[in-house]
């Protein structure tokens, strides 16, 4: 399950609606190392098999959170939302003279 730090990174991300959903969540991310697409779980941290708890893009400076275990998400609010640059411009139709 993907989570960013910056909500303009979904934003843009979203289909062609103008109205908006998103989710704000704590996430517990734990230990992190860097991910890949082909991951179906976090990599081993040591030779003992232990798991990373969580994947990210940046090990320096992470801004994409990757979860395996929705234990790890606890969603605060549903936020509703409408962008403007999505706005459909409003047609008038009138009688035909």
């Amino acid at each position: 399950i993907y989570f960013s730090k910056d909500a303009r990174y979904w934003n843009e991300q979203a289909d062609g609606s103008a109205v908006r959903l998103m989710f704000a969540c704590r996430v517990l991310v734990g230990y992190y190392t860097r991910g890949a697409a082909r991951f179906c779980h976090p990599p081993a941290k040591n030779a003992e098999g232990r798991l990373y708890d969580s994947c990210v893009d940046d090990k320096r400076d992470p801004s994409i959170f990757v979860v395996f275990d929705k234990c790890q998400i606890y969603p605060e609010f549903l936020i509703t939302y409408e962008d403007s640059n999505k706005r459909l411009p409003v047609l008038e139709f009138g009688v035909p003279r």
